[in-house]
């Protein structure tokens, strides 16, 4: 799992910020001054901005959209972290995430992370139009339906590609130094995150496709339907999986591991670690005492390479398969409301 596995004796994750704004707009948009509690160096570095957003709004030559304007200085913002998760949201982006985390949305089945101002499909989901399409981890989605995508936003990106179940979506792909097109039907991407089926040798082998807000839940319940057949050992499949919220892989991954040992420890820019602990508090009292495998590829990413390196780490749990993303951040996403007079 790239660094954090090979070097670090726990998962350890460092915070990365995506920004989610919902701005509300009182009277006369003042950007940025007027700021309490920061320091002179801070304001003097609002007040640049603030001064060119006036001049801009005042003497352009002709009008301009000052939200467009608002927005652009905070992608700028966001550009310089050069950290390909971190993003800004509007409330309708906001809504769209939590969808991809909370309920059916018709869509293609991608992940995507901006890299180097494009777009690139990070990891593809089974059984999605995507994945039946062969589009694969590092593909970069020039176009969507004749819009360019170079220099948009990931939340626009995403915005494009999903639609009304049913209906189609030409997205142009570049892979290496080929150039192609792919028409995909948008379908309902599944809510049902984990599947499971009894293989040779009472072998219980498990799916898990994405970590959404029921993941946990429904991992319980399918080790308890293959316990119940006369599962001897497990076999959980991450592969292809993007993660979701960091909360469910922690309950996932308490149920495999002792209470007390460390799933994951959490760092902040300060350097302090907060330590996350396999407890009754996340799995219930449920434990997993079978033997179990997991199967990971570069398309397990977060939350799945959390899961997966608590079990590996702290449960001596096998991995089976190839490196996976290494994707070392957790993200939050605060409801900022900013109001200006």
């Amino acid at each position: 799992m790239k660094k954090i596995i090979e070097k670090h004796p726990y998962l350890t994750i460092v915070f990365s910020m995506i920004l989610g704004v919902l701005i509300t707009i009182v009277s006369g948009l003042v950007f940025f001054v007027g700021v309490l509690g920061h320091t002179d160096g801070e304001k003097n570095d609002f007040n640049r901005v603030a001064s060119v957003y006036n001049q801009i709004n005042s003497d352009y030559y002709k009008k301009v959209d000052t939200s467009k304007l608002a927005t652009g200085a905070i992608d700028g913002m966001l550009s310089t972290l050069n950290d390909p998760f971190s993003d800004y949201l509007t409330d309708s982006d906001a809504t769209s995430l939590n969808d991809s985390v909370s309920g059916a949305f018709g869509g293609v089945g991608i992940q995507v992370v901006k890299k180097n101002h494009q777009i690139e499909v990070m990891t593809t989901i089974d059984g999605t139009p995507a994945k039946k399409a062969g589009l694969k981890a590092g593909d970069v989605i020039l176009e969507v339906d004749g819009k360019k995508l170079t220099n948009q936003s990931l939340s626009k990106a995403t915005t494009l590609m999903r639609g009304k179940v049913g209906t189609k979506v030409k997205v142009k792909l570049q892979r290496g130094n080929d150039t192609f097109d792919k028409v995909l039907t948008r379908s309902k991407i599944p809510v049902e995150t984990v599947t499971a089926k009894m293989l040779k040798n009472k072998v219980g082998y498990i799916t898990i496709s994405t970590v959404a807000e029921k993941t946990s839940s429904e991992l319980k319940r399918a080790l308890k339907h293959l316990d119940k057949q006369g599962a001897k050992s497990y076999i959980i499949d991450v592969r292809n999986n993007p993660g979701g919220l960091m909360q469910e892989a922690l309950k996932m991954s308490s149920m495999f591991l002792k209470n007390g040992k460390t799933i994951m420890q959490v760092k902040a820019r300060t350097g302090k670690a907060e330590v996350y602990k396999a407890s009754k508090k996340y799995d219930g009292g449920y434990k997993v005492t079978k033997p179990t495998t997991v199967v990971i590829n570069g398309e397990s990413a977060s939350a799945a390479e959390i899961f997966a390196a608590a079990l590996h780490q702290s449960a001596n749990v096998p991995l089976v398969g190839s490196k996976s993303y290494g994707k070392g951040t957790v993200q939050i996403l605060p409801n900022i409301q900013i109001v200006m007079n």
